[in-house]
């Protein structure tokens, strides 16, 4: 049977209902054996004792429930702080003139969070209005400092029609 563990970034379980955030690991025996031929990357996945890290971060709440958060490798770290960029999105994404944003880093992490907005057909919005939507819902650091709009159609897609966020960065 496979069983789900939370762990830090010191590997050490997560306390259901406790305040951290940390990555699912799982362990089983239907557990794949690692990824493809590529040894580098299932070294990196897989734990000495068997342990998978899904790149998944979580938490548990006081019944044992676990909560998805975002992946490991979507969070972005502004000034020592972690920001998920789901939270970011979500709130964003709340804004009534607003058809869909994406949320990046920026290449220097101090600089802050990044947003490309499609804003719906007939709507106007400002960056600055976009910020004090943010702001009133998300602390400081994570609200971005850099907005650009853009039409759905330029936004870059992967093939399964998520938004291309590496291409955004370029």
């Amino acid at each position: 049977m496979e069983k789900p563990l939370e762990a830090d970034a010191d590997a050490v379980d997560v306390a259901p209902g406790a305040a951290g955030v940390g990555e699912v690991w799982i362990c089983g025996p239907t557990l794949f054996s690692g990824r493809g031929n590529d040894v580098e990357a299932t070294a990196e996945a897989i734990t000495a004792d068997g342990w998978f890290r899904t790149d998944d971060l979580a938490k548990v709440d006081g019944d044992g429930y676990l909560t998805v958060i975002d992946r490991a490798t979507d969070m972005i770290v502004v000034c020592s702080e972690n920001v998920y960029r789901v939270e970011v999105e979500r709130v964003l994404d709340g804004h009534p003139a607003v058809e869909l944003a994406t949320v990046y880093g920026m290449s220097d992490d101090a600089l802050g969070v990044k947003a490309a907005v499609v804003v719906k057909q007939d709507e106007s919005l400002t960056a600055a209005a976009l910020r004090r939507h943010a702001a009133a819902k998300l602390a400081d650091f994570k609200v971005p400092s850099s907005i650009e709009f853009m039409a759905r159609a330029d936004l870059p897609m992967t093939g399964s029609g998520k938004v291309a966020k590496a291409a955004l960065k370029k």
